[in-house]
């Protein structure tokens, strides 16, 4: 059985490098950077940055900001914004980050799945509840293979509040 994706490509459809820049490339860069359920759910992959001044600047967001929405993560304590200290790449952010997003985008939610070691039970709350940390894995290689309790969201809402079951 293939151990990682390359590996796995090569085994299913030829060359890596290939596939990469015809088909994974295109389809990565198809995906939405961040979706909104108004008033309600942001939902982002990694963090949020000081940057995310509304809608627009996620629409139009330059490569930097892009970065840091897909590798940032929350950090309890912190005031702003500091180097990740963990990955090498991105920032991590306290709660006046939040509290600022949250305000500028009208949500009262923040959903992410970058950090799967958070969610290993079941979904990880960060700042006062305002963040949820998912994952749908069962496994994630950080050094060694550790098992996970897979589980996914479904979120109701009746436009002005919503609610969500735990899979």
């Amino acid at each position: 059985m293939p151990s990682d994706l390359p590996e796995e490509v090569r085994e299913k459809r030829g060359d890596w490098k290939t596939y990469f820049k015809d088909k994974l490339k295109p389809f990565l860069k198809s995906l939405f950077l961040a979706a909104i359920i108004p008033g309600q759910i942001l939902f982002v992959h990694g963090g949020l940055c000081y940057r995310m001044r509304d809608l627009k600047s996620l629409q139009l967001a330059d490569a930097s900001l892009t970065k840091e929405i897909l590798w940032n993560d929350p950090a309890e304590g912190l005031t702003g914004e500091r180097k990740n200290r963990a990955r090498g790449t991105g920032m991590e952010f306290g709660e006046d980050i939040t509290d600022g997003v949250m305000k500028r985008l009208a949500a009262k939610l923040i959903i992410r799945s970058h950090q799967p070691t958070l969610a290993v039970a079941g979904p990880h709350f960060s700042h006062h509840g305002k963040i949820m940390t998912i994952s749908s894995t069962s496994s994630y290689d950080s050094g060694s293979i550790r098992l996970y309790k897979p589980h996914f969201l479904v979120i109701f809402t009746n436009g002005e509040n919503y609610s969500y079951q735990i899979k």
